[in-house]
């Protein structure tokens, strides 16, 4: 079996995947990659940005339950307020270095011989052992 460029590779840095990675770190698990194909963090909520955007469940059930926001400005949080909380846990829980922006997954395919996953990015092929869709 060959090593992979990372145990674990968690495709998309939307909350899903900045709290995959965030799960990972307090579980002990530092090495692990995030790809996201856009040039910033934040998914949806850095995507759409139109006048009004607001989540469609009460922002209190649309957090993390260990990094609570007691701040939100309505029961139904703004879009760009939940960007910036996705922004806030990933630079306070130290996951946003483990993120490579503008790398899209064009394809994944597992090795058998190798036991591992090969990811296919712009700038080349990286391999992983686990593969997390966050998309």
């Amino acid at each position: 079996m060959g090593a992979p460029d990372h145990e674990i590779a968690i495709i998309g840095a939307g909350l899903g995947g900045i709290g995959a990675g965030i799960a990972l770190k307090r579980a002990g698990f530092d090495d692990f990659v995030i790809l996201e194909r856009a040039a910033d963090i934040g998914g949806t909520w850095r995507d759409n940005t139109y006048p009004g955007l607001t989540v469609d469940i009460p922002a209190q059930a649309y957090q993390f339950s260990y990094e609570l926001n007691p701040d939100w400005s309505h029961v139904y949080a703004r879009g760009e307020e939940v960007k910036r909380y996705i922004d806030q846990c990933a630079d306070r829980y130290g996951v946003r270095d483990s993120v490579r922006l503008r790398s899209e997954v064009r394809a994944r395919r597992w090795d058998e011989d190798q036991h591992l996953w090969r990811l296919e990015l712009p700038d080349g092929e990286l391999t992983a052992r686990y593969v997390i869709s966050a998309v």
